[in-house]
Order: C-alpha cells, then sequence, then structure tokens
C-alpha cells in the first residue's frame, strides 16, 4: 500500500502567503517562480532527509560500525556493524521482539534475534537512501528552472525504475498554475517506517527553508526601497 506524506497546513499557508509578497515584487512569472521554488524544495528534501544520517540511525537503535581485527591483529580498513553493548537492551531488538510476538510468532534464540536486529537496522539505513533518491526525477527536471544554477551537495544514487516525478507549472494555467513534485518511494510497506520517520519531516523542513528564504528576500526589498527614500535601516 502506498505510504503517502505531505507538509503541515500552516507550513504550507505560509508558503502561499509568502510566495504571493514575492511575486509582488520580483519580476518572474507565476509558473516561473513555482518550477524553481519546487526545483529547491526537490534539492532542500534530499539534503534534510539525510540529516537523518546513518550514525544517528545507527545509535538510536543501539548499534555502530566497528573495526573489524585481522589475521595479524590489526584492525582492518573495513568495518562491521554491531550491537553496542548487549544486544537484548536495544532498541532494534526490542522492535524485533515486538513484531514476533504480535505475528505470533516464536522468539528465536539469541544469536539468530542479534541478527534479526541487526538486519532491521540494516533495512532502516536502505530505507532512508531510497527516500532522498525519490526526489531525483523532480530535481533533474526543475533543474532548467533554475537562475542561479545546479545545487552542489552529494546526490543519492538512483536504483532501477525513477521513484518520483514532477509535473511543472506551464504558462497555459494562468492563475491556476501549480508545480507538484511527488515522492513515490514509499510504495512499498517495509519502508513506511523510515518514510513516517525522516521522509516528512525532510520535506517540511525543505519547504520551510525555502519560504525563509523568500522571507529574507523580500526583506533585503523593504531596506534597499527604503535606503531609496532615505530611510535609515539597521
Amino acid at each position: 500500500m502506498q505510504v503517502k506524506f505531505s507538509i503541515s497546513k500552516a507550513s504550507q499557508r505560509d508558503f502561499d502567503r509568502t510566495l504571493k509578497s514575492y511575486l509582488a515584487v520580483n519580476q518572474r512569472t507565476l509558473p516561473e517562480a513555482l518550477n524553481e521554488k519546487g526545483y529547491f524544495i526537490a534539492g532542500g528534501a534530499i539534503r534534510h532527509t539525510h540529516k537523518a544520517d546513518a550514525d544517528k540511525i545507527r545509535s538510536e537503535l543501539g548499534a555502530a560500525m566497528t573495526s573489524v581485527i585481522g589475521k595479524r591483529g590489526k584492525a582492518l580498513k573495513r568495518k562491521k556493524l554491531s550491537f553496542v553493548g548487549s544486544y537484548s537492551m536495544t532498541l532494534a531488538v526490542a522492535v524485533v521482539v515486538a513484531k514476533l510476538r504480535k505475528a505470533g510468532k516464536v522468539i528465536p534464540k539469541a544469536s539468530e534475534l542479534a541478527e534479526m536486529g541487526l538486519n532491521l537496522i540494516r533495512t532502516r539505513l536502505r530505507s532512508v537512501a531510497f527516500i532522498r533518491s525519490g526526489w531525483l526525477p523532480a530535481l533533474r527536471r526543475l533543474a532548467r528552472f533554475s537562475k542561479y544554477g545546479k545545487l552542489k551537495f552529494e546526490m543519492p544514487r538512483q536504483y532501477g525504475k525513477a521513484k518520483g516525478g514532477v509535473s511543472p507549472a506551464t504558462a497555459s494555467q494562468g492563475d491556476f498554475a501549480k508545480c507538484v513534485i511527488w515522492n513515490s518511494a514509499g510504495g512499498e510497506s517495509k519502508h513506511r517506517e523510515a518514510i513516517l520517520k525522516y521522509g516528512a519531516p525532510g520535506l517540511e523542513a525543505a519547504v520551510m527553508e525555502e519560504t525563509a528564504s523568500m522571507k529574507e528576500y523580500l526583506q533585503g526589498k523593504l531596506r534597499n526601497n527604503a535606503k531609496s527614500v532615505g530611510i535609515k535601516t539597521t
């Protein structure tokens, strides 16, 4: 079942109000502004979802990447995922046990239970990367609408078919123009937890960031206008 997520109504209202003021002092048309904002929001969603980084996820679930000791007793370059302290006290194992009990299944022996906990963490990490890649189709298609050039940060990899898209705003839509971006990485139920925990807040943060950027632009315009008529500003 598709897992849907979107921004809060308050953030949407704030964005809409700010965009209206932004258009009043900017030479860009409504479709141009919407497509550019869609581009920056898609990029922001990737960056802010990335902030739910691997170290934090591992730490929350009770694990960390530890060094692998070679035959000569020296640490190798590669590392492995291991629990910090007793596996039985970690959140990862607690989640696994809760799921098994809910399904009416028998709790396995210690070694198997520990491995199931580590697999849960690995799945969570893959899910976050998968969510980030879902914004790539919108980002790539809307890049040509940005007068500031392409965003420069580490992009996620896309595996297989694109999991997202965009419907750019067009001049033919008139006053009802809209740019719609979507991330369909939530099509698989195994990504549900990561999407709700990391995907939705990442998108929300991206919209709030772009709203703040427009407000900063408006403040700059007001200061310049005030100076032009001899009003001192701080």
